[in-house]
């Protein structure tokens, strides 16, 4: 076996990127990484399949590059998979570069292939070039610790798709190449006599890559020639001080949420870097740093019932407590169903789910609405009235829960302070004919406002 091929070999195995002989798909442009990937990988004896876009952005250059996999494929008997796409007006549609355009139509089109054929794995032929690049892609732009440490070996992504049919929940991105430079790339097809197809934009230098790749490495390399080798050698070492601070993170951000999965402030400030923790809980959930930094610094100084938002989020600081809400947690009208059944057909269940009303003591019609800060009622087991809101206060409802909070109500009281308490007027007792049975169908939870944890 060519040592080249033993290279990408005993990588592949160091990082258990596949197992001997697996299917896995490669993704094929033409150029001299995707090729030389396509003939390692094939050598190596797994069961290659290789997938194509023509992103129609180069006239006869993009059907040339097609024609190449075209042909190349079939003189290696690989399946091929190939696609068109109107990359300009998809950009322009979704208000993103051309770069950023090209980039979500090529991966959706691989998941596609990946669930409907079962390939578990997608291979690319990102080298170790390109994990120098996309570092100081990253600094420039500015990053964290994980974007200074660039590509990985491999990453899962989850099933975004509604094939129920299939058995694929997830499916693994694998660079193998990551093992070569791109010289030893070019090399290794020289080598075999195997021509491939050149991308005339990557010598632009007016994209910020090729800027980097042109201009800003060949400088680095006039102060010191080894700039290259040394700058990935700093990146792996990252990659071991990101394992340390992902460990160390996963376990301060359990010992800062509540059972509930709120966190909690005073646990938060307690910890070695707040801001890190803060970031990494919220990572993912559109707070930007400066956000970050507010949130933070109301934390310390007590502010609480301040808020922050993003599209999809909001933040709430709570006396000793950060809260996310997402809205879709929270129990709607459509939720609850009401029934009108005779009492010898009802079986009473204690539960936050569930309230039942004497149907002679409703007056008119139930309607359902959300809670209103003026809005008084009798609690179902206690003396007298009283208001809604000091009587969720009691029982620790944050800003976002009380907000949100549902009742239903006659024509002239509350029968339910949904999920919490019925109201003593409406008690079933043995007098009662009909029952008002009033359900929520899905369980209301603690807290309904936490987030999934990243």
């Amino acid at each position: 076996m060519d040592s080249i091929e033993q290279k990408v070999g005993s990588f592949i195995t160091q990082h258990k990127l596949l197992q001997q002989g697996q299917k896995v798909l490669v993704a094929l442009s033409g150029g001299a990484d995707s090729v030389c990937l396509l003939l390692i990988m094939k050598a190596l004896g797994y069961d290659c399949h290789a997938a194509h876009c023509n992103f129609h952005l180069r006239g006869e250059e993009s059907l040339r590059d097609e024609q190449f996999v075209t042909e190349l494929c079939a003189q290696q008997n690989i399946p091929l998979y190939k696609t068109h796409f109107e990359t300009l007006s998809y950009a322009k549609q979704h208000g993103v570069s051309i770069e950023m355009a090209a980039r979500d139509l090529r991966y959706a089109y691989f998941e596609c292939i990946i669930y409907e054929h079962c390939i578990p794995t997608l291979a690319t032929g990102h080298h170790k070039d390109d994990k120098v690049e996309t570092a100081l892609l990253n600094m420039v732009r500015g990053t964290g610790i994980r974007g200074i440490t660039s590509i990985k070996p491999q990453r899962q992504v989850s099933n975004s798709q509604s094939l129920s049919s299939n058995s694929l929940s997830s499916f693994n991105i694998i660079h193998p190449l990551l093992s070569l430079t791109h010289k030893e790339i070019i090399d290794y097809l020289t080598e075999k006599e195997q021509s491939w197809v050149e991308d005339s934009t990557n010598q632009d230098d007016d994209v910020a890559r090729n800027i980097i790749r042109l201009n800003i490495i060949p400088q680095l390399e006039r102060i010191n020639p080894s700039a290259t080798h040394n700058i990935i050698t700093t990146i792996e070492n990252l990659q071991e001080v990101e394992r340390i601070y992902t460990s160390a993170i996963i376990h301060d951000i359990e010992m800062c949420l509540d059972a509930d999965g709120v966190m909690n402030i005073q646990r938060l400030l307690s910890t070695v870097s707040p801001r890190s923790v803060l970031h990494e809980w919220l990572a993912g959930r559109g707070f930007n740093r400066s956000q970050e930094q507010n949130i933070l610094q109301s934390a310390i100084s007590g502010q609480s019932g301040k808020m922050f938002e993003t599209t999809d989020e909001r933040l709430l600081l709570d006396r000793d407590t950060l809260i996310l809400e997402s809205s879709q947690h929270f129990i709607t009208p459509s939720d609850i169903t009401i029934q009108r059944l005779p009492s010898d057909k009802v079986t009473i269940q204690v539960d936050s789910n569930h309230a039942y009303l004497d149907a002679a003591k409703v007056k008119g019609k139930l309607t359902i609405r959300e809670a209103q800060p003026s809005d008084t009622f009798h609690p179902f087991g206690m003396k007298g009235r009283k208001l809604l809101s000091d009587f969720m206060t009691d029982r620790k409802l944050n800003l976002f829960q009380k907000r949100h909070q549902l009742v239903v109500c006659d024509s002239s009281d509350i029968a339910w302070l949904v999920g919490l308490r019925a109201s003593e007027c409406y008690r079933v007792d043995n007098s009662t004919t009909d029952v008002f049975v009033l359900t929520v169908r899905e369980p209301l939870s603690v807290l309904p406002c936490s987030g999934e944890r990243k």
